[in-house]
C-alpha cells in the first residue's frame, strides 16, 4: 500500500475506533467508484462492449473473457435496486456479435 494512502486511511476516526463496518462505509463514501464497482453500472458495461467491439470470432479466449466480465457486471446491475432490465442487457451483449458478424461479412464481400 502506498504510504500516503496508508496515512490517509489511518487518520480516519473509523480506523482509530477499529470498527471495520464503519471504516468500510467511510471508504465507500471517500471512493465513490467502490460503490459503482460493487453495484455495477451501465456505463461500465458500455465501455466494456466498446473495448471489445473488434473481437474476431476465432479469438475464443478473448470472447470468453469478454463474456465472463460482461456477465459479472450484468448480474450486479440486475440486483435490487436494478439499474437496468434483462432486455437491455441482452441487446447490449448481442450488439457486440452483430458488429463481429458484420465485419466478417464485409470482409468476405471484399475478397
Amino acid at each position: 500500500m502506498d504510504a500516503d494512502i496508508h496515512d490517509q486511511w489511518t487518520s480516519f476516526e473509523e480506523y482509530e475506533a477499529r470498527s471495520w463496518d464503519q471504516f468500510l462505509d467511510r471508504l465507500k463514501m471517500e471512493y465513490l467508484e467502490l460503490t459503482t464497482e460493487e453495484q455495477g453500472s451501465m456505463d461500465h458495461l458500455r465501455k466494456l462492449c466498446k473495448e471489445n467491439a473488434g473481437i474476431n470470432l476465432l479469438e475464443e479466449e478473448q470472447l470468453m473473457s469478454f463474456k465472463r466480465r460482461f456477465m459479472n457486471i450484468a448480474q450486479k446491475c440486475l440486483k435490487p435496486p436494478a439499474v437496468t432490465g434483462n432486455r437491455e442487457l441482452v441487446e447490449l451483449f448481442v450488439k457486440i456479435f452483430n458488429s463481429i458478424f458484420q465485419d466478417a461479412f464485409n470482409s468476405k464481400l471484399s475478397i
